[in-house]
This record gives structure tokens, C-alpha cells and sequence, in this order.
């Protein structure tokens, strides 16, 4: 028995590394750092078996990466991007995850950063961008802080469980737009100085793609608010989403998690007609415009679009918003043809029925 476990042992392990060869199997591996990870000046990066690679300008994350201090950055004009990687916070010293100091034009995006102190730090940086990432358990998600117009963007995250989703002091004209905002203990603070006077950062972009996603605003109601003039429910709530402390809003809230949603387009085949794009379902991020042309075919015309079921056009173009998972489909109908009839025919024929007509009321007059 115990020589029949043993063969089923080896046995396992001999197809274990032959599935590893065939396959390219590789056991999960993360990079445990001792310290900072730092990005110089130069473009080299400390210590030099960080797993980091470097292309030009990017620099991408290979591994996930468990450290006490996280990655600081010291060179402008960059691309960080995390490749869909974690980086966690080991200690419970305080530290950033991401710290930018003094650098512009630098790009973050696809990283995951987990309880830290400042999950992303930007300090005196302007004209960065922080894209696509996943900020969850830090006491600050994204900090922003210096005394400079900075114009940063911060587009397209996900800002979840922290105690500060943003907290942004004395960090002015920055574009925050297209994020998600989930239980975290104060969504967003945003203060000049202290005393706190207006703040000037955008926390929307314009009509209708609209701001953030918050999951806990009051007045979640899509029912059209103040100059909201899409067709139908436009995927932005009616009331604005105020940030604590600063007179700042997002005056388009999301009604939906920022991501991406589908477009159906449909048409039954006895319609008499075609689109462009085809019938089919497709893929678009939230706030994408599309626009949708109705084809008839030989002896039909366009109708009528029906969005979710109602009226939303006559146009053969239209243009939807996509904020959600949405249906949209052309109506076509038989074109009603007149038959043609000459004119010596027509005259005769209306002729015939005035004489009918006059001897019908003549045998009808009263006598004298």
C-alpha cells in the first residue's frame, strides 16, 4: 500500500512538470522589497532586481510586490504601469505606496495598492495622470498636496474601504472624473488652506459624460435634473454630489458604477432594413458616444428608434450614450405606394362622378 502511494506520488509530480513544460506553468511569484523601491533621475531604478522592466518611457510591474515603503518616483515624463499587479503595504510604519515628489508628466495606471498610508501620493507634481488602478484599505487613496496649480487627472479608478477615498489640500485646477467611489469612511475631501477658502478642482466632466460614481449619495433619482437634455434616462442622478469642506461638487454623479457596459442594437428580419454597426451586442466604456445609422432596404423607410422599449428618434442617426447596459432598435416600415393614373382617365372618372352627382340632387330637389 504504502509503495502504491508513493508511485501515485511521483507519478503526479512527473505530470505536474510535464504540464509545466507544455503549458508554460509557473508558480505564482511576488518580490518582497526591504525597502524603497526608487525610479532615479536617471531612469535606473533601486535595487536593481526590482521587478521592473523598462521600454522607452514605460515602465511596467512584472510581479507583485510586497513591501514597508513602496516605490518612489524621481523622474518625470514616465509611464509606471502596474500590469494588473498588487503592490501591498507589509508594515504598519506610515508610507506611500506611490510617492511622486517635484515630477510632471507621469503617468500611473493598472496597479493595485493596498493599506498604506497614501496609497498615491502626489506632492508639488503637476500635469500627472492617474488612471485605471484599484486604491482599497489605505487611510488615503490618493492624496493630493502642494501650493501649485498642478492640473493632474485622475480618471477611471477605483477608490474602495479607504478612511479618505481623495484628499486633496492645497492642490488646485486638478480634473477627477470617472471614478468610483465605494465605502470609504469620507469619499473625498477637498480643502485649499486654512482657513479653507473655494476649491477650484473639477470633480465632473461636462454634460453627459459625466463625474464619479458614489455609492452613497441621498438622491440617487435619474429623472432628469437642471439642463439635462439627453433622450430617456441619461445615467447621470439629478441632484449634485457635494464634497465636504471646500464648496466643490460633482455636478454630474454617476448613477452607475464608472466601467464598461454594453449596446444592443437589434432589428427583426421582416423590418426591411439594416444598421451600421450591425445588429449585435458591443462593449463600450461608460460615457462613450455612439453613433448608430439605420439602413432600409428597397421598398421600406425608416420609422422610429426605440431605446429601452421608447420613442427616441426619427433620424436615421442617432447617437447614444452608453452609461449602462442598453437595447436600441430601428424600425422600419412598408413604403405606401399611390398608383399612378392618367390624367385624361382622372378627368373623365371626376367628370362622370359631378354629373352622378348632380342628377342625384336634381331627382332629389323638392318641386316647385
Amino acid at each position: 500500500m504504502k509503495n502504491e502511494t508513493a508511485h501515485k506520488m511521483i507519478l503526479s509530480f512527473l505530470l505536474i512538470g510535464i504540464l509545466s513544460v507544455i503549458f508554460n506553468i509557473n508558480p505564482v511569484q511576488a518580490y518582497t522589497a526591504t525597502g524603497t523601491i526608487t525610479i532615479k533621475s536617471d531612469g535606473t531604478w533601486d535595487p536593481s532586481d526590482a521587478p521592473i522592466t523598462k521600454t522607452g518611457d514605460l515602465y511596467t510591474i512584472t510581479q507583485d510586490i510586497y513591501t514597508p515603503y513602496g516605490i518612489t518616483i524621481l523622474l518625470s515624463n514616465m509611464i509606471l504601469d502596474g500590469a494588473g499587479f498588487t503592490l501591498h503595504h507589509t508594515t504598519t510604519t506610515k508610507s506611500s505606496g506611490i510617492y511622486v515628489f517635484h515630477q510632471t508628466n507621469v503617468t500611473i495606471k493598472r496597479l493595485s495598492i493596498d493599506s498604506f498610508d497614501k496609497g498615491i501620493y502626489l506632492y508639488y507634481s503637476s500635469f500627472n495622470n492617474v488612471t485605471g488602478n484599484r486604491l482599497t484599505s489605505n487611510y488615503g487613496g490618493l492624496v493630493l498636496e502642494s501650493t501649485l496649480a498642478n492640473h493632474n487627472t485622475i480618471t477611471c479608478n477605483n477608490f474602495t474601504s479607504n478612511f479618505y477615498g481623495i484628499y486633496a489640500r492645497d492642490s488646485t485646477y486638478n480634473n477627477i472624473f470617472h471614478n468610483n467611489f465605494v465605502s470609504n469612511t469620507f469619499q473625498a475631501f477637498d480643502t485649499s488652506a486654512s482657513p479653507p477658502q473655494s476649491s477650484t478642482n473639477s470633480w465632473n466632466d461636462n454634460y453627459p459624460s459625466g463625474g464619479n460614481y458614489w455609492n452613497d449619495h441621498t438622491d440617487p433619482d435619474d429623472l432628469k435634473g437642471p439642463n439635462q437634455n439627453q433622450i430617456g434616462s441619461d445615467g447621470i442622478v439629478d441632484q449634485p454630489k457635494n464634497i465636504p469642506d471646500s464648496g466643490a461638487r460633482d455636478n454630474y454623479p454617476l448613477k452607475n458604477p464608472y466601467g464598461i457596459y454594453s449596446l444592443t442594437i437589434n432589428v427583426d428580419a421582416a423590418d426591411g432594413g439594416t444598421t451600421n454597426p450591425p445588429s449585435g451586442t458591443y462593449s463600450y466604456k461608460t460615457g462613450s458616444q455612439v453613433e448608430v445609422q439605420a439602413n432600409p432596404d428597397s421598398g421600406f423607410s425608416f420609422a422610429r428608434w426605440e431605446l429601452e422599449s421608447a420613442m427616441a428618434g426619427e433620424n436615421p442617426t442617432i447617437t447614444v450614450l452608453v452609461n449602462r447596459n442598453l437595447s436600441l432598435r430601428a424600425v422600419f416600415v412598408p413604403k405606401i405606394v399611390i398608383p399612378a393614373v392618367p390624367f385624361g382617365t382622372l378627368a373623365v372618372s371626376l367628370a362622370m362622378m359631378l354629373t352622378l352627382a348632380g342628377l342625384t340632387w336634381f331627382k332629389r330637389k323638392p318641386s316647385g
